[in-house]
């Protein structure tokens, strides 16, 4: 049973990464079309490794520490 639900997690995890790629490519409005256009492109043919690049790429910006 363990591993069963260890697979299907392995299975959702690339689908969800995916997905949260594609709503921050949707939603940011500095990009132009083309480049809206290649994120998806990569995020799709390269599955895991495209989204964790267009995640890292959008992550939010840090607060300044102040030192």
């Amino acid at each position: 049973m363990d591993v069963v639900l260890l697979l299907l997690a392995a299975c959702a995890i690339p689908p969800g990464f995916n997905i949260r790629a594609c709503v921050l490519i949707h939603r940011d409005d500095l990009s132009e079309r083309s480049q809206k256009l290649f994120q998806l492109l990569l995020v799709w043919l390269v599955p895991l490794f495209g989204a964790i690049i267009v995640l890292w790429v959008h992550r939010a910006d840090e607060e300044p520490s102040g030192t």
